[in-house]
């Protein structure tokens, strides 16, 4: 018992930080080839078997060397695999992506155990640029034909004219994680799911304005209802299509996610506005300026009174330093998690028409999210904004 101990705990502390250390060296070195032994070029480490993740942090890295006049560097991230081949092709068009699965593991390791990477790598913490995604520039682009032929793969599978716009709509669940990892317990962050039922009044009003929605995310536990009618596709049960799965959110007239999941983040990058939907919590707040976003609530068990928004800003709420809460961290202090409503998502969907429609915000309206900002974003002059409709049904809470 006492050897087996002792072999575990030489492993942990000397035999893998030596033979990451040992990795990471030698993956310098090929960097330092690429750029013909001028001098290591910056990397950035992106978890790529993840869809979110892998356009987050490379859209991320290419908002920052825009910002910083670094655009004529070269740049390459470093991916354990590409869970989306057609979007990794798309994302090399402006970022090299180099498949290393040692490496990406040595320097995951070394980030973990020593909380620093090694110079050459960049790191965007959502704290330490506060204000990177701030405005509503694509950093990716789809390809002319990559764009035709999609599309024609869409509307053909789907029996859709031609030319039918769209939007892309998503309600989190543990389908996607359960399927990528089956047995893994996901309960520590459930909060963050919502029913797909609870968005149906607003596809409702989507499809009153002559858009069809089609459901994104990996395959679900929830299904869209049969009888939600045929403008309403549930494409994330029909069988993924990679080309597919990148034109519906680079294309959708907007995007509409719940829970904050990484799928979005895809909308994103092509400029494409989102609306986050049952956002918990509301850090980092929503990057691009066209966003909105609706958060969850919290009530307190004892009284059943929903918090104010000053109280949840005493919780943590809105800093963008705040940690990632877990479900028990709700439960310890006595607090349930409110799903927005459905009246709340359909109030966003119908700010977000309203601009597709070209009509300007309505001043008091308008004024509520500005007052919203100024307590509790000071020093946000841009970026996305909470959805004025949901203030409007909240004044109280204001």
């Amino acid at each position: 018992m006492a050897l087996a101990m002792l072999y575990w705990w030489l492993r942990r502390t000397v035999v893998t930080p030596v033979f990451n250390e040992i990795v990471i060296l030698l993956f310098r070195l090929r960097l330092l080839a690429k750029s013909g032994w001028r001098g290591v070029p910056t990397c950035v480490v992106i978890n790529g078997g993840r869809i979110g993740p892998l356009v987050e942090r490379a859209d991320g890295a290419l908002r920052y060397k825009a910002r910083t006049g670094k655009d004529g560097e070269t740049w390459y991230g470093i991916v354990q695999e590409i869970c989306n081949p057609a979007l990794g092709r798309i994302i090399e068009g402006r970022l090299p992506l180099i498949v290393a699965p040692t490496a990406y593991r040595s320097l995951v390791g070394r980030r973990s155990r020593t909380g620093a990477n090694p110079s050459f790598v960049f790191e965007r913490l959502f704290d330490q640029y506060p204000d990177l995604f701030e405005g509503t520039r694509a950093t990716l682009e789809l390809p002319s034909d990559f764009a035709e032929q999609a599309r024609e793969a869409l509307f053909r599978r789907y029996g859709l004219a031609s030319g039918t716009r769209f939007i892309a709509f998503h309600a989190r669940d543990e389908g996607y994680l359960t399927q990528q990892q089956p047995g893994q317990n996901w309960g520590y962050h459930s909060y963050r799911n919502s029913l797909i039922d609870t968005y149906f009044m607003a596809i409702e009003k989507v499809v009153a304005a002559d858009l069809t929605a089609l459901r994104i995310g990996a395959k679900s536990s929830q299904k869209v209802p049969a009888d939600w009618g045929p403008a309403i596709i549930d494409y994330a049960n029909d069988g993924a299509d990679q080309m597919l799965d990148v034109l519906i959110s680079a294309c959708a007239e907007f995007a509409m996610i719940g829970g904050g999941s990484g799928i979005g983040h895809v909308a994103q990058a092509f400029g494409r506005p989102v609306i986050w939907t049952n956002f918990i919590p509301a850090n980092p707040w929503p990057w691009c300026a066209d966003d909105l976003f609706v958060p969850k609530l919290l009530r307190r068990r004892t009284t059943g009174r929903l918090l104010t928004f000053a109280e949840l800003k005493e919780l943590g709420y809105f800093p963008p330093g705040a940690p990632l809460y877990t479900t028990a961290h709700f439960d310890d202090l006595g607090l349930d998690v409110v799903d927005n409503s459905p009246e709340d998502i359909a109030g966003a969907a119908e700010e977000m028409l309203a601009r597709l429609r070209g009509e300007p915000p309505i001043p008091e309206l308008a004024e509520l999210q500005r007052e919203f900002r100024q307590r509790y974003k000071p020093g946000r002059p841009n970026g996305g904004n909470i959805s004025a409709n949901f203030l409007a049904r909240h004044r109280d809470l204001l």
